[in-house]
């Protein structure tokens, strides 16, 4: 077996964990479990994602795959500031807090960047990347806003950030599910097959954003 092989089968193998630990942190609040399990089903997630990000990172490098580096990173990174916004409880941010949120601002700058290139050559790829590209210039914005005023991302706050970031880890894998299953040659179906994750999901995040900071509570919280 190959290296690209080896990568691509732990590919798989950690995008799914994600997906149906994903969906499982997600029904557990939902339907307002016991929050150990949504706390369990939460870690299988973020380290799922820590695999699919290395595994995608190695295998983008091995086929000059801009696309597929650009969504891996994006993907990361509101996985990785949703764990710290879970585990942050006193807002205080640290030096590597306020380092990777820049990082991550310079990441969405340079994927807006690619995108135009991508649609100049009339590659369907840009207007997914487009979009992903702002809503993560959109969110480092607001990561930023947090991590340099100490004590900012609190109490209903910081749920709502951990919630908000964490289910766009979850728009990320839904989506990749989607891509992997469902093979068209049709360019409009393809970029809806991209999207409809991120059309239907990030409604869902306001939502819940709104009801967390008017004080609703789940178990746990």
């Amino acid at each position: 077996m190959s290296t690209f092989a080896t990568l691509l089968t732990l590919h798989i193998i950690c995008g799914f964990a994600s997906l149906l630990s994903g969906i499982a942190a997600t029904v557990t609040k939902i339907w307002d479990f016991k929050h150990i399990w949504h706390v369990w089903a939460g870690r299988v997630f973020y380290w799922g994602m820590w695999g699919v990000f290395l595994t995608a990172l190695a295998m983008s490098l091995i086929r000059t795959n801009t696309f597929l580096l650009f969504v891996a990173i994006f993907s990361f990174y509101v996985t990785f500031m949703g764990w710290r916004y879970a585990k942050n409880r006193t807002g205080a941010a640290t030096l590597f807090d306020q380092v990777f949120v820049i990082a991550g601002m310079v990441g969405a700058v340079a994927m807006l960047i690619a995108a135009g290139v991508a649609m100049s050559q009339g590659d369907p790829s840009g207007t997914i990347m487009l979009v992903f590209g702002i809503i993560y210039l959109l969110n480092t914005i607001q990561d930023l806003q947090n991590v340099f005023n100490d004590g900012r991302a609190k109490g209903k706050k910081r749920i709502a950030e951990h919630l908000g970031k964490m289910l766009g880890g979850m728009i990320a894998t839904v989506t990749a599910f989607l891509v992997v299953n469902i093979s068209t040659d049709v360019v409009a179906l393809q970029i809806l097959t991209w999207l409809a994750p991120t059309i239907i999901l990030v409604p869902v995040i306001f939502i819940w954003t709104r009801k967390i900071t008017a004080g609703v509570k789940r178990k746990g919280m």
